[in-house]
């Protein structure tokens, strides 16, 4: 069983930014880059990171 590496814990989320993150993640799947840069343009630079991370980037 793989050991778990994470050594800080995951920070809560407000429910815009988990409303956010689904609509990124629907608009990568559709393939719409247009939409999904229009819902990371609107977060902070935390969240644009966590967004990118989500992509392997």
């Amino acid at each position: 069983m793989p050991e778990n590496t994470v050594t800080a814990p995951l920070a809560p989320m407000e429910p815009e930014d988990v409303a956010d993150t689904f609509a990124y993640i629907r608009a990568l799947h559709a393939g719409d880059i247009d939409a999904a840069s229009m819902v990371a343009d609107d977060t902070d630079l935390e969240f644009q990171r966590l967004l990118l991370g989500l992509m392997g980037v």
